[in-house]
């Protein structure tokens, strides 16, 4: 009789590894599709961060020309007179001036497209990123 109950609990005492590499697998998973959906976000927030940049440099000489056209008369297309300090990767792409007011492109080295700015007499000009 004493066999029997020691039989018992080393049956019930052995381990159940197909549960166990099952519940491994599907932690895993779980897991894998976390870091796939921050992935998704953590590239989009960079993006943004970059396109802020670029924007804010577009704001930033927008009031350098402005400060400029009211001291000379007329807008400026030296940039290194403009004195704008560009923000880490923003690069300016185009610069061109009429008459009545100017446009202008920048490019991030890290982000795809540009952001732009134009501005006039009837526009006070707001950067924009397509």
């Amino acid at each position: 009789m004493r066999a029997s109950w020691v039989g018992f609990i080393v049956m019930r005492m052995k381990p159940r590894y197909g549960r166990s590499v099952l519940v491994v697998v599907v932690i895993m998973a779980v897991v894998a599709l976390a870091v796939v959906m921050a992935r998704g976000r953590s590239v989009n927030t960079r993006l943004r961060s970059y396109q802020a940049s670029m924007k804010s440099d577009l704001v930033h000489l927008r009031e350098f020309e402005q400060q400029y056209h009211s001291e000379n008369g007329r807008y400026t297309v030296d940039v290194d007179t403009t004195k704008v300090r560009w923000s880490d990767g923003v690069h300016l792409v185009d610069l061109q001036v009429s008459a009545d007011g100017w446009a202008a492109m920048v490019r991030h080295t890290s982000a795809p497209g540009t952001c732009s700015i134009e501005v006039s007499a009837a526009n006070p000009g707001t950067p924009a990123c397509p």
